[in-house]
């Protein structure tokens, strides 16, 4: 391996302090590959949510490793066509997704035409999206990754758009089956309805404010860091502070009607 250019990351200096010599230990390391394009951490440590939870990572390369890249022993599994790789230091766990360039370009472009969030997908674009604008660059030499980071700072018109679109002719039929699983006393079907409708309204509600949508794990933590709409917020908390299903699905349809005009089309 031949010695790194010059650095272009200027995200080590935001890691949190507990964090940071392991984060940097990798770095130094990765640094030293050169079919690694770009790589950046994300999720609930880096972010400053969390100080006992993993370290998360991504590596976005032009040619797969073959072999372990941590620079303390690590296990590596496979799920094609990505690479994981796990290893424990300083009393942290390190999460590694390691992604080939031409797939994590792939996500981005099926964003750019309107997909890329939808349940059965994994991992889901607009989440990979979210973690990569608020994550931290650590290793960037051409600046690559600094150009992808930017594109994922705002979703394109189309996402928006045709999520907002779902929204507004799905929620209906939502409120309808959701008032029959009542009727019937089919709690299960009627509390699945709700989440199912709930996930897509967050979904439209993030990209309506401008944000691709984080995963659901640190909702509160995100609303705030995220400066989200406060009468949007304060009706996601009514519908959580409410015991009975049809006040509950009241409170839904409110928030629905908020996001969709967030969104400009109330």
């Amino acid at each position: 391996m031949a010695p790194p250019p010059p650095s272009r990351e200027h995200g080590l200096e935001q890691l949190p302090a507990a964090a940071r010599p392991v984060v940097e230990a990798v770095a130094e390391r990765w640094r030293q590959y050169d079919d690694l394009a770009w790589a950046y951490g994300q999720g609930s440590v880096l972010s400053g949510f969390r100080d006992d939870s993993d370290i998360d990572l991504v590596a976005v390369w032009e040619e797969m490793p073959a072999a372990s890249t941590l620079p303390f022993p690590s296990i590596v599994s496979g799920h094609r066509p990505l690479v994981f790789e796990r290893g424990h230091a300083a009393g942290f766990e390190l999460d590694v997704q390691h992604v080939p360039r031409q797939v994590f370009a792939g996500w981005m472009d099926e964003l750019t035409r309107g997909g890329g969030w939808s349940e059965e997908q994994w991992p889901m674009p607009v989440h990979v999206a979210a973690g990569l604008a608020q994550g931290v660059l650590l290793v960037d030499r051409a600046g690559d990754g600094e150009a992808v980071q930017r594109r994922a700072q705002e979703p394109g018109p189309r996402l928006v758009s045709v999520v907002l679109e779902q929204l507004d002719a799905r929620a209906p039929d939502f409120l309808t089956e959701l008032e029959k699983a009542d009727a019937a006393g089919n709690r299960w079907l009627h509390d699945s309805l709700a989440v199912e409708l709930h996930r897509l309204v967050y979904v439209a509600w993030f990209l309506a404010e401008g944000h691709h949508p984080p995963f659901f794990k640190h909702l509160p933590d995100w609303f705030e860091r995220l400066s989200m709409d406060t009468d949007v917020r304060h009706l996601e908390a009514s519908y959580w502070a409410v015991g009975d299903a049809r006040t509950r699905r009241a409170t839904l349809a409110e928030l629905v009607s908020a996001v969709l005009e967030l969104g400009g089309r109330g």
